[in-house]
């Protein structure tokens, strides 16, 4: 049995695909991912993750690679709805309920993590962990070496979830169990199957 089940928030427990294609059709940039504006700002939006930059740094680096004047402030926020996974959130409760201990470990920005944190999205779980304030992110060793420490609890006793594959991959390489999520469905599955 594990003692710690961590869920990543976007793309698991929230659906929030929909935030950097239209925020990038809207600024005439096209593409689907923030990563496709240019290399310096690619590196950019990856230092905004870990709380390395701000907001207005990035966009600061975007306008200076594309030669624009983008406002610095807001525009990461602007197309940023969240969908929770009914059925996700299903199996948080229920693990909670069986007296689970249930975290979130999650790479996101300082405006998401606000807007998750005013709609009480970070309510579904015991602790979060956001990727800012910790000054790491996924899929680096060291942002599940942090947790683990936090935590106090070995590594072989947490059951990490997660749609990035890569995250996953680094997870089990600190000894973790963990899973590659898709759907809700199968993470039934997997979680019936026992650890």
């Amino acid at each position: 049995m594990m003692d710690v089940y961590m869920f990543d928030m976007g793309g698991v427990l929230s659906e929030e695909n929909s935030m950097a294609p239209a925020l990038l059709q809207e600024l005439g940039l096209g593409g689907t991912n923030l990563r496709q504006i240019g290399p310096k700002s690619a590196v950019a939006i990856e230092d905004c993750l870990r709380g390395a930059v701000t907001e207005e740094d990035f966009w600061n680096v975007v306008n200076k690679e594309r030669g624009t004047h983008f406002p610095v402030h807001g525009l990461l926020a602007k197309h940023f709805k969240p969908v929770i996974d009914q059925g996700v959130l299903e199996v948080i409760n229920q693990l909670r309920a069986s007296g689970k201990r249930v975290i979130c470990g999650t790479n996101v920005i300082a405006p998401h993590f606000q807007i998750h944190q005013e709609r009480g999205d970070y309510a579904y779980f015991d602790k979060v962990y956001p990727s800012f304030v910790m000054k790491l992110s996924k899929p680096d060793p060291e942002f599940y070496r942090y947790i683990i420490g936090k935590e106090g609890v070995p590594a072989d006793r947490f059951f990490f979830v997660d749609d990035t594959p890569k995250n996953v991959e680094s997870a089990l390489a600190v000894g973790m169990h963990a899973f590659v999520f898709t759907d809700a469905a199968s993470l039934k599955r997997r979680l019936s199957q026992g650890e």
